[in-house]
């Protein structure tokens, strides 16, 4: 890691430890920023990857919110291909030409070879080596945990998907299979009046979960739309959002 600062955030114990590094893959230099307590613990870190506004505070927040909990959290800027992104993170569909430049590039393909190179990069923090990990991610971020997951199985403790867009197909393999097909335990925190995700996807997750019996799980905010979770967006909803982080926190204290 490149630079360290250490701060004291409001609500902690203890001081957490902010890094922020460069890993170099296929593509060019991937930053990120790292966030973790300051002493070493036993949780699994966490992979967190953003959804189509990119890298901001808010989602800096979300990592410390995770850091807080006790574990260390990579956050990388997935748009290092197509440079910075600047768009009015209230109203993002006002951007959708600029979001969809950036998001053209990011492939199933680009996105686990991102991934692998993180893996194998971080090899330990705090001065504990890494056991597995869990992938989270928002919006297609989510989609982004659930590959990661089910391609690097065997170094993935679980994965949570938060308003995860396109996880099931219509036709064909669904992003969601493999996911299952390897046992990860997962949960999926949707949207009750979501306009990007159909009813119908989401029935679809809850009859695999089901089926799994491994410990997954589906949540869904009722009558709150897609970015209710995001303090930044116009349509921010501080008590759903709670609910929501009431679901992952919980659902991430049982993974070891």
């Amino acid at each position: 890691m490149s630079k360290r600062e250490r701060k004291k955030w409001p609500g902690s114990e203890s001081a957490l430890r902010r890094d922020t590094g460069k890993i170099v893959t296929d593509d060019g230099e991937l930053s990120f920023v790292a966030y973790g307590p300051d002493r070493a613990g036993n949780k699994p870190p966490i992979l967190l990857y953003m959804d189509s506004v990119g890298i901001r505070p808010g989602l800096e927040e979300f990592s410390r919110r995770l850091a807080r909990a006790g574990h260390w959290v990579i956050l990388p800027d997935l748009y290092y291909r197509t440079g910075p992104i600047e768009i009015d993170a209230r109203y993002p569909a006002k951007s959708s030409a600029e979001i969809q430049r950036h998001t053209s590039a990011l492939t199933e393909g680009a996105i686990l070879s991102d991934t692998q190179r993180i893996l194998a990069a971080m090899t330990e923090f705090g001065g504990r080596a890494i056991g597995r990990w869990i992938t989270m991610g928002f919006c297609m971020g989510g989609r982004f945990a659930v590959w990661a997951a089910g391609q690097y199985s065997g170094q993935v403790a679980a994965c949570v998907s938060v308003i995860g867009t396109s996880l099931v197909r219509e036709t064909g393999e669904s992003p969601v299979d493999r996911l299952f097909s390897e046992n990860i335990p997962s949960l999926f925190v949707f949207a009750g009046a979501d306009e990007y995700i159909k009813p119908a996807s989401v029935a679809a997750i809850e009859e695999r979960v089901r089926r799994a019996k491994n410990g997954s799980q589906v949540k869904v905010c009722p009558s709150v739309g897609h970015g209710f979770i995001f303090p930044d967006r116009h349509n921010y909803d501080e008590a759903e959002s709670e609910h929501a982080w009431e679901f992952i926190e919980e659902f991430l204290r049982g993974v070891h």
